[in-house]
C-alpha cells in the first residue's frame, strides 16, 4: 500500500502579520485624524463667513427697499443666540422701521429676515473685512450700517468673567 501524505496549508494569518497590519493602521490614523480636525475647523470658519455674507445681503435688501431705515450715525444690530444655537433676540441701536414702522416692527422684520441665520460655529472671530481675529467662544453677530449704506458684519467673542 501507498502512504498518503497530507500537506497542511495554513489558512489564517500569523500573529506577526496581524500586528504589522494593526501598526500600519495606527500610523495612518495618527496622520489622518489631525488633518481631519483642521478641515472641520476650516469648514466652520467658511460657514461663519457665509452667514456674515447672508446677513449683509438680507439687510441690504431691507435698506434698499426702505423697509429698514438708518436713524443715526452709530447704528448697530446684534444677533444673540441661545445655547441651542437658535436666534434668541435682536438688539437694535439707531435702526428703525420704514415710513410707518416703529422700532418694535423693525425688530419683527429683522427676526423674520434672520430666522434662518445659523449661530457662529467657529472658535475664531470673523472681522468685518472677512479676515480672522481673536479666538474664543463666539456667540453673536454684530452688524453696523453706516450712513453711506455700507454694512459691516463680524462675530463677537463672549467675554467670560471668572
Amino acid at each position: 500500500m501507498k502512504e498518503v501524505k497530507y500537506k497542511f496549508k495554513s489558512k489564517g494569518f500569523s500573529l506577526i502579520e496581524l500586528v504589522i497590519v494593526l501598526a500600519v493602521m495606527a500610523i495612518l490614523a495618527l496622520i489622518a485624524i489631525p488633518s481631519l480636525n483642521g478641515v472641520r475647523e476650516n469648514s466652520k470658519i467658511k460657514a461663519d463667513k457665509l452667514s456674515c455674507e447672508s446677513i449683509k445681503k438680507s439687510l441690504s435688501i431691507l435698506v434698499l427697499d426702505e423697509i429698514i431705515k438708518v436713524d443715526k450715525s452709530s447704528n448697530s444690530i446684534v444677533l444673540n443666540f441661545d445655547n441651542n444655537k437658535n436666534l434668541k433676540n435682536i438688539i437694535i441701536q439707531g435702526v428703525i422701521g420704514g415710513e410707518t414702522l416703529n422700532e418694535i416692527d423693525a425688530e419683527v422684520i429683522l427676526k423674520s429676515a434672520f430666522s434662518n441665520v445659523k449661530a457662529p460655529q467657529a472658535n475664531v472671530q470673523i472681522l468685518d473685512d472677512g479676515s480672522l481675529g481673536d479666538t474664543g467662544v463666539i456667540d453673536k453677530y454684530h452688524i453696523w450700517i453706516e450712513q453711506s449704506g455700507d454694512i459691516k458684519v463680524l462675530t463677537l467673542i463672549k467675554k467670560e468673567v471668572f
